[in-house]
C-alpha cells in the first residue's frame, strides 16, 4: 500500500517479510541458501556466490498479500515484471524468488547472466 503523505509503501496488516526480517536468526536467508545446494545435489559454488550477492545487497522481501502469493505460485503460470536498473537486481530476483516459491523462474536478462545459469543445468 502506498500513502501519498509520506510517499512511501507501508505495510498491510497481513504482510509477511519472507527474508530480511532483522527478529529471525538468519533473516530468512538460509532458505535460500539451502534451495540452490538441494537443487544442485552438493555444495555448489555458483549457488552459493549468487545467495552471498543477494544477502548482502537485498535489504528484504516483503509479500503483501501471502495468501494470493502462495496460491498463485503454487499453480504455477505466474509473470513477474520488473523494471531492473542493472543486471544484477535480475540475478537476485531470480535467485530469491526461485528459493521463495519453489519453482523454476525464467527471466529474460543479459545473456552473460543467463549463460552461467544455464551452464549449471537449471
Amino acid at each position: 500500500m502506498h500513502t501519498q503523505e509520506t510517499g512511501r509503501s507501508t505495510p498491510r496488516a497481513n504482510a509477511e517479510v519472507a527474508l530480511g526480517d532483522p527478529s529471525s536468526a538468519g533473516a530468512g536467508w538460509e532458505r535460500v541458501e539451502n534451495h540452490w545446494r538441494e537443487l544442485a545435489g552438493e555444495p555448489w559454488f555458483i549457488g552459493d556466490l549468487y545467495a552471498a550477492l543477494a544477502k548482502r545487497f537485498v535489504r528484504s522481501v516483503r509479500i503483501e498479500d501471502p495468501d494470493s502469493f502462495y496460491r498463485a505460485t503454487g499453480q504455477g503460470g505466474v509473470l513477474y515484471l520488473a523494471n531492473h536498473q542493472n543486471l544484477l537486481e535480475s540475478l537476485f530476483f531470480t535467485t530469491v524468488m526461485t528459493a521463495l516459491t519453489n519453482n523454476r523462474i525464467g527471466t529474460m536478462i543479459k545473456i552473460w547472466i543467463a549463460r552461467s545459469i544455464g551452464s549449471a543445468g537449471f
